[in-house]
């Protein structure tokens, strides 16, 4: 997948008329993450417990670690078209 087939899928995304299911939204975001940041470093600092919305978005992250991001792309492709056909 081109890097400009997933910023138009994002962008279907946001334009939802629905909220996503929590576990779903962290797959999202995990995998946008990758795809925009890169892979989670490994020496990376997690977030404390005290903030606990960022280690949850930090950990959704961290286990995309070892995907390329290729498969990282593939992945966000399949998961906003299961999204889209559900909706």
């Amino acid at each position: 997948m081109i890097r400009n087939d997933f910023q138009t899928l994002k962008e279907k995304l946001k334009r939802l008329s629905f909220k996503l299911p929590r576990e779903t939204f962290l797959k999202v975001y995990g995998l946008e993450k990758h795809i925009e940041d890169g892979p989670c470093p490994k020496d990376a600092e997690k977030p404390s417990l005290i903030q606990m919305e960022e280690r949850i978005q930090f950990e959704a992250w961290e286990k995309n670690r070892e995907i390329s991001e290729e498969e990282a792309m593939e992945q966000y492709r399949k998961l906003v078209k299961e999204i889209m056909l559900n909706k």
